[in-house]
């Protein structure tokens, strides 16, 4: 069977032909010429058409497959970065500051190494600096956040939490 393209081809020699007028194939063959190459035509267009929409299909499948991927990266290292704070919650616990295994070594990172701070609308405004850009942004003082917290004061949206290093 040929392709679209040679059926496309032999259409527009068929046009070409017809337009010309001095033929030397009769009307009726130009005529049943015309019609196979046009069903021809029509069958590979199908064809084409089934195979667009099997691609568009298995591109939705893929992207589908991407965002549950994505959302299951985002658990895994959500799950890691619990785990290490609670081991060094227990190894604060336990008063380690580093264990070695024959595996692994872990060391924990020092105590209010790492900040947590809620969303910008939960932080009161002393504590918020704006940055210019191009735009003013505002974006918590983690600075002045940080100097409250180590000196003992308690910010309702923010803390200090511990993870530890593995190697």
């Amino acid at each position: 069977m040929s392709s679209l393209y040679e059926i496309t081809g032999n259409i527009n020699m068929l046009i070409n032909m017809i337009d010309e007028g001095d033929s030397e194939f009769s009307d009726d063959c130009l005529i049943d010429t015309w019609e196979s190459l046009d069903e021809a035509f029509d069958v590979k267009a199908e064809g084409w058409c089934k195979s667009i929409k099997n691609y568009e299909k298995m591109a939705e499948n893929v992207k589908a497959e991407v965002e549950r991927m994505r959302a299951r990266q985002k658990m895994l290292e959500l799950r890691v970065t619990r785990m290490k704070s609670i081991l060094a919650e227990l190894m604060v616990k336990a008063e380690k500051k580093k264990v070695e295994t024959d595996t692994f070594t872990v060391n924990r990172v020092k105590l209010n190494g790492k900040l947590d701070v809620d969303g910008i609308s939960a932080i009161p405004s002393d504590y918020i600096i704006e940055k210019k850009v191009e735009t003013t942004k505002k974006e918590p003082d983690k600075e002045k956040i940080r100097a409250e917290l180590e000196s003992g004061n308690k910010l309702p949206f923010a803390r200090f939490y511990n993870s530890c290093s593995i190697s």
